[in-house]
């Protein structure tokens, strides 16, 4: 029979306390085991003495003290490790020698720096460092990197990375590290001041019980403590909470009313402009994936890239945007001579990659971050059929309902490039004819210059004007074939996907040959 969860603590705490008894009793002397009810008696007459309340507060200032100085410092350690690998390597030698070293060691030589009362702090401040600092940084590396380059991709600064992206991912990691830092700087200011005796602190209280041989003062002062341990750690564990409350609530900020999105003014975007991919050079893990590739995409047209798995497609999308540097060549966006076209590039990854921490809206309209993204990305999620799911978080959506939102998002972000990469290969059938029909239709009303990666035969003849089938290694443009329309109605997707028109039908075989030979 299980006991209800909320009677667990309180039977664990009967429990110990009755073994506590039991023991003392068996024992049969105060001196080297009191029983609860002595340590108890002993409470209730010093417990409450100003003496007793001075020598708590004095250790709880300097626990504070420490924590303070070890959130700042180490948090501050922790991004720069968890941002910068040579920083990483750096701070490797000294934080390892931190942990390595025995407190004591380091109280016997702080002792000549520093005075009884400062010291306790310092000692804990210094152990309790390298947890805080590893806290941080691991949540910083754990950040999923395509996160990172998604929102690179959507011209995010690096203090909107830090502030969007990397400060939410790592919360979790920095809360348990306070708190576990907090504890450690607790236990070692207790310690330090047993050893160093300042003139007010628990650890001075302890040992003049000790001298005493009052053990029962000593157990009353230790589980005193204990509970002021556990009391301050949960307060620590609030803000925890609160964030995990108000992110199932939604809010104000959740419904985009924040100083991160403008309310007023207009995103329009540019029209989809001609790119240009010359002399493209791609290094990776030892292979060469591209050497002296080029090739020049019309502004405003659909072009899918079809070439085998782990060959490079996702590098060459990854290079138009950015993300990657490549070895050689240059990619120009807008007519020969104007650079780069303003907007950059929108890219639609195969899952979504959206931020889990900020809402639908947020998502759709942050990479914005311009004058009318609200109602242009309130526009978008109508046009998606998203509208009343704006305050959701992405782990409430289904898995369509996630794509539609990456979908709303790239199409709100005012490109002239739109990048997609196997967007709608991870769904089912109905789901994924659904957003190639959406897809289609949102191109139809606003074109863009689109690169579409995928592996689909199908999925380009229905979305592309043109189809380049890449093969070899490094790639090369083994077929280019412009894809007639039929001047007709157009036909549903479904009815195009399933049944080729006859005009589409041979350029299927033709593809599969040449990316079978490849």
């Amino acid at each position: 029979m299980k006991a209800p969860p909320r009677l667990t603590v309180p039977l664990s705490i009967l429990v110990f306390l009755l073994a506590w008894e039991l023991a003392s009793r068996a024992i049969g002397s105060p001196l080297i085991l009191p029983s609860p009810e002595a340590v108890a008696r002993w409470f209730l007459r010093h417990g409450g003495s100003p003496l007793f309340l001075r020598h708590l507060g004095a250790s709880c200032l300097r626990a504070l003290g420490a924590s303070a100085v070890t959130l700042v410092l180490g948090t501050c350690l922790g991004l720069g490790a968890g941002l910068s690998p040579g920083f990483r390597s750096f701070t490797a030698f000294p934080l390892t020698v931190i942990r390595a070293v025995p407190v004591v060691s380091i109280i016997l030589l702080a002792v000549f720096w520093l005075g009884s009362n400062l010291l306790p702090l310092f000692i804990a401040a210094l152990m309790a460092l390298p947890v805080m600092t590893d806290a941080v940084a691991a949540g910083i590396r754990n950040t999923p990197r395509r996160l990172v380059d998604a929102m690179g991709a959507y011209g995010f600064s690096r203090l909107r990375l830090l502030r969007h992206v990397y400060v939410p991912s790592c919360t979790p990691n920095f809360l348990g590290g306070l708190r576990s830092s907090f504890g450690l700087c607790w236990k070692v200011v207790a310690a330090g001041e047993v050893l160093t005796l300042p003139d007010y602190g628990a650890g001075t209280l302890l040992y003049s019980q000790k001298v005493r041989l009052e053990t029962a003062g000593v157990f009353a002062v230790t589980v005193t403590l204990v509970v002021l341990c556990f009391v301050l750690e949960g307060v620590l564990s609030l803000p925890q909470g609160c964030l995990f409350r108000a992110k199932k609530a939604g809010g104000p900020r959740a419904a985009g009313t924040g100083r991160d999105f403008p309310a007023q003014g207009d995103s329009r975007v540019t029209e989809g402009v001609p790119l240009r991919v010359k002399g493209l050079r791609v290094r990776r893990g030892g292979r060469e994936l591209f050497r002296d590739f080029s090739v020049d995409f019309a502004g405003g047209s659909v072009t899918a890239i079809l070439a085998a798995s782990g060959r490079g497609k996702t590098t060459l999308l990854d290079c138009v945007a950015g993300i990657l540097t490549p070895d050689g060549g240059t990619i120009l966006r807008g007519a020969e001579g104007q650079g780069d076209a303003p907007g950059g590039v929108s890219y639609l990854f195969q899952d979504g990659q959206l931020l889990p921490w900020r809402t639908v809206l947020q998502n759709v309209a942050l990479p914005a971050a311009r004058p009318g993204a609200i109602p242009r990305a309130l526009a978008f999620l109508e046009k998606t059929g998203l509208s009343g799911r704006e305050n959701a978080f992405p782990t409430e959506l289904s898995g369509g309902e996630r794509q539609r939102t990456a979908l709303a998002r790239a199409f709100c972000y005012p490109a002239p490039v739109l990048l997609m990469d196997e967007a709608f290969n991870s769904q089912d059938l109905p789901l994924k004819l659904a957003l190639m029909d959406l897809t289609r239709s949102l191109l139809a009303q606003e074109p863009r210059t689109a690169l579409l990666v995928t592996h689909d035969v199908r999925e380009a003849l229905c979305l592309a004007d043109r189809i380049l089938a890449l093969t070899g290694e490094p790639l090369s443009i083994a077929r280019d074939i412009p894809v007639p329309r039929s001047r007709a109605a157009p036909r549903s997707m479904a009815d195009t996907y399933v049944r080729l028109p006859p005009e589409l039908a041979p350029l299927e075989e033709d593809i599969l040959d040449a990316l079978g030979s490849g």
